[in-house]
Parts: structure tokens; sequence; C-alpha cells
């Protein structure tokens, strides 16, 4: 193994070091990774990580319902007109998870979100969560060292 592996802001069940290790396998033996070729592995009962994935089928079949349902919802746009008369597109919906005695995602209507100080303070740390996201995936490219460079500002309080 050729690297040192972490969760991102999702974390499994499983050490990181040992699914990266498979990935890396995959890449060697087979030249490039695909979402297929991980599943093949995964599909082998005896394969460290063939527990991440959900082998029933009904019950698979409804969790990729409800994710088509999420990405149906996540890829809603609502057009609307600024000060200027400027049209912007917007997400339609912002997601909030919500913690009772069962955690589950409801959606609000953006524009509510941004009106509500509790869910717009959500909306904002997702925000921050997403800018640290996207500068562990691009900081080495000097293309957007602008951007990150803007975004690490936001992170640590410094714009007026």
């Amino acid at each position: 193994m050729g690297n040192v592996y972490s969760w991102g802001s999702y974390k499994f069940g499983i050490d990181p070091n040992i699914v990266g290790s498979i990935v890396e396998q995959i890449e060697e033996t087979e030249g490039k990774v695909t979402s297929e070729k991980l599943l093949d592995v995964a599909k082998d009962p005896d394969s460290p990580i063939h527990n991440m994935f959900e082998w029933d089928d009904t019950k698979a079949a409804e969790k990729y319902r409800l994710s088509t349902s999420a990405h149906i919802i996540n890829g809603l746009r609502v057009v609307v007109k600024t000060s200027e008369g400027e049209e912007k597109k917007l997400s339609a919906f912002v997601s909030v998870k919500v913690v009772s005695k069962k955690e589950r995602t409801e959606y609000i209507n953006v524009i509510d979100a941004l009106e509500n100080k509790n869910t717009r303070a959500v909306v904002m740390e997702r925000m921050k969560n997403d800018m640290k996201s996207f500068i562990g995936r691009y900081e080495l490219y000097e293309e957007v060292a602008g951007v990150i460079s803007a975004m690490q500002e936001v992170l640590n309080g410094q714009t007026e």
C-alpha cells in the first residue's frame, strides 16, 4: 500500500486504509478504478468491504429509490430575480438533517431556509464543510488558488 487514507465527511465503519489498499490493487491489476470493479471485489463474502454494501435486494432497491428521490429533489432549481433584475438559478430546496428517534433528511424551500435564522445557520455550516471538501480535493491545482484563498478567508472569519 503506497498511500495513507482517511475518510472525508462521510465515515464508514471500516479502516480507510483497507479500502484504499483494495482500490489501489484494482488500479494496479485493471489499469483503472471504476465503481463496477469495486463492487465486483465486494461481492466476495470474504472481502473486507463486503459488509459495506446492502446485499438484500429488496432493501437495496428501496435504498436506490430513496437515493434517486434525493437526487431529484437536489436537482431542482428555482429561478429568482436579484434586486438588479438579474435571474439566478438556485437549488430549490436545501436538505436538513433532523435527529429525533431516527436521523432523517428533510428538504426545506431555499427561500424559507435563508429567512429562518436556525436553518440559515445549518446551511452556512454545511457550506463551510463543502468549502473544506473542495479545498481538500483541489488545493494542489494552481488554477484555483484564488478560489481556495477566498474560501480559506471565509473559513477563518477574515471576510468583511
